[in-house]
């Protein structure tokens, strides 16, 4: 019983003291009914699933074996044999005298001779190959690679070395015009571009800018003033309740759930204890008196029985002795009466049968 006490918090002052009990009557009155009847429904549903689904799962899954997976299995394992005897074995046959033997006595005396004729070819066109290669490799460096190196050293070195003499001279002149012209355009852009524009921020801009920020913040603060108030001293106080509040609901919630708890099973085990008084009796009669009375009267109906039939049997026997002398005596008076027919039409109508 000491659970219900991690949700007792201090914290919250006074309001949390005036909302706490209060809820939790509440909620308690609300949600007794409910816990009673979760847990009546519960115990309906227990019962129910064990002795009527459990039950009725294992009947059904043992039909299900019995006429289901039990003749499956078996139909399975004839229609594979079926499969392997009629469609397996005589494909294997054929793949093996159709395919695989025509296939081996191809490779062994159509391809293997024509593979070892090609790649005699190929080894023959690849040595004349490697021949003329070497003879065009002599061909280029004895026609090209020669004169070109000659007219390499011999004129185009000379005359590149002579070209870079000129390059590097004219690279000086224009390198020292280009230091001078750009000493001359950064003394025009600092006195004439980058000092008017640093005055014109440090005097002007600046202090613009700082005029106009003040003025904002001057602004902001009476344009925001009202809903900082509105947040500070309504919503958030009134937030706080409601956190509070639902804080304090929830956990009274909880608390009303187990207490109803208790009170449900304790409402129940003294329903079954009233049940199991009221019960008691009727059991005992049913066990000491009924079911007794009940097995003397069904052995005493048996026995009065047996001695009827005892006593009735020679009865049922004369009853079916006479039955059949009097089944004999009608069959012997039909027999009779059809000889003396016989006889009559043969003294009036002769021995020929009649058409």
């Amino acid at each position: 019983m000491a659970e219900p006490e991690r949700y007792t918090d201090t914290s919250g002052g006074c309001l949390t003291a005036v909302v706490r009990i209060p809820v939790r009557i509440v909620v308690l009155v609300l949600v007794v009914p409910v816990r009673v009847l979760w847990d009546a429904l519960d115990a309906a549903a227990k019962a129910v699933r064990r002795s009527v689904l459990a039950p009725l799962g294992r009947a059904l899954t043992r039909l299900a074996r019995t006429l289901v997976l039990t003749p499956a299995r078996h139909l399975a394992a004839g229609v594979a044999w079926l499969w392997v005897t009629l469609v397996v074995v005589p494909a294997a046959w054929l793949c093996r005298w159709l395919v695989v033997a025509p296939a081996v006595w191809l490779y062994a005396h159509v391809l293997t001779p024509l593979g070892h004729g090609v790649l005699w070819a190929v080894r023959a066109v690849g040595v004349g190959l490697v021949a003329l290669g070497a003879g065009l490799a002599w061909l280029w460096a004895t026609l090209v690679v020669v004169p070109g190196v000659w007219v390499w050293r011999a004129l185009l070195a000379p005359l590149g070395r002579g070209l870079r003499g000129v390059v590097v001279g004219l690279g000086a002149l224009l390198a020292a015009g280009a230091a001078v012209l750009g000493a001359g355009v950064a003394w025009l852009w600092r006195w004439l571009v980058a000092a008017p524009v640093v005055w014109l921020y440090a005097y002007v801009l600046a202090p613009l800018g700082r005029g106009a920020l003040i003025g904002l913040g001057l602004l902001g603060v009476a344009l925001t003033w009202p809903f900082v108030a509105l947040w500070r001293w309504v919503l958030l106080p009134l937030g706080r309740g409601l956190v509070v509040l639902g804080r304090e609901a929830a956990a009274a919630l909880g608390v009303a759930w187990r207490v109803a708890g208790y009170v449900s099973r304790a409402l129940w085990r003294a329903v079954a204890r009233a049940g199991r008084l009221v019960a008691a009796p009727f059991r005992w009669g049913w066990r000491r008196l009924v079911r007794p009375a009940a097995r003397a009267v069904r052995a005493a109906a048996r026995e009065v029985r047996r001695i009827a039939g005892a006593a009735l049997a020679p009865v049922r026997r004369t009853l079916r002795e006479t039955r059949l002398a009097v089944r004999e005596a009608l069959a012997a008076a039909r027999l009779s009466i059809r000889e003396t027919r016989r006889e009559l039409r043969t003294a009036l109508f002769g021995s020929a049968p009649r058409p």
